[in-house]
Parts: structure tokens; sequence; C-alpha cells
């Protein structure tokens, strides 16, 4: 999970570990989540739609 201030990664981690889940919390720029070795999720074009 990551947002540009933090706060609202924070606080979505809290309620995705509550719900079971397994959560990472980057606190730092997105780029260092990659660098670190983390699998990134991005939505796919049909996803989107």
């Amino acid at each position: 999970v990551h947002c540009a201030g933090g706060m609202r990664a924070a606080v979505a981690a809290s309620v995705l570990d509550a719900a079971g889940r397994e959560v990472v919390a980057v606190d730092d720029g997105f780029a260092a989540a990659a660098d670190a070795g983390l699998p990134l999720v991005t939505p796919s074009d049909d996803a989107a739609a």
C-alpha cells in the first residue's frame, strides 16, 4: 500500500490487515518498492473499463 503522504496508506494497510490480508506499507518512494523486490500490481486496461 502506498500513497504520497503516508496517512492514507497507513489507514488502508490497517483495514486490510484487520481483514486478514497480507499487507506491506511502503514508507518511501514507490520506485523503492520495486528496488526492494516487492511485487507490484497495477490495474490492467481491462480492469479500468
